[in-house]
């Protein structure tokens, strides 16, 4: 199990297309991908020390759902200025992400 995991790119297909296509998603759409993440933190976190998960929860009801059986799971909140993250999205090459998606994602 690798010891860094870029959960943008465990998306299911559907939300791919969705955030591609500059729609945001909602929580019907993040639920089976907060599952999957909640089951590499637990895989991770028996075969690493220390792992790192990089994702976007931004709702308390994410962070349970990956926090449920990973008792040993902690969460750093990166804050920045919208306009610096939405310049750096819009300077990202070859990335699904549609910028003009905003804070929706």
């Amino acid at each position: 199990m690798p010891r860094f995991l870029t959960a943008t790119f465990s998306h299911p297909r559907s939300n791919i297309t969705k955030m591609a296509s500059g729609e945001p998603l909602n929580d019907d759409d993040r639920t089976p991908w907060l599952q999957a993440l909640n089951d590499a933190a637990f895989a991770m976190q028996r075969t690493n020390k220390v792992s790192l998960i990089v994702c976007s929860a931004l709702k308390k009801s994410y962070r349970d759902i990956l926090r449920k059986g990973n008792p040993n799971l902690s969460f750093i909140y990166l804050k920045g200025d919208f306009d610096v993250i939405e310049s750096r999205l819009k300077a990202r090459k070859g990335h699904f992400l549609n910028p003009n998606v905003g804070d929706a994602v």
